[in-house]
């Protein structure tokens, strides 16, 4: 765990907003990894719902 910890965990010295911002733009990508390896997610939805999170990722967090 040590050696992954520095990806998972934002620096210290970010502000609060952008260490939440950072936490939930990771959180969908780390589900959907496991979902897809573990074949949870038919293959063919995986597009799709790519499509989804890269859309909910672009989305302004301040609107």
């Amino acid at each position: 765990m040590r050696r992954i910890q520095s990806w998972l965990t934002p620096p210290d010295d970010l502000p609060d907003a952008v260490r939440a911002r950072l936490t939930v733009d990771r959180l969908p990508a780390d589900g959907y990894r496991t979902a897809a390896a573990t074949g949870v997610i038919p293959a063919r939805d995986r597009a799709e719902l790519l499509g989804v999170m890269e859309g909910l990722l672009a989305e302004d967090p301040a609107s």
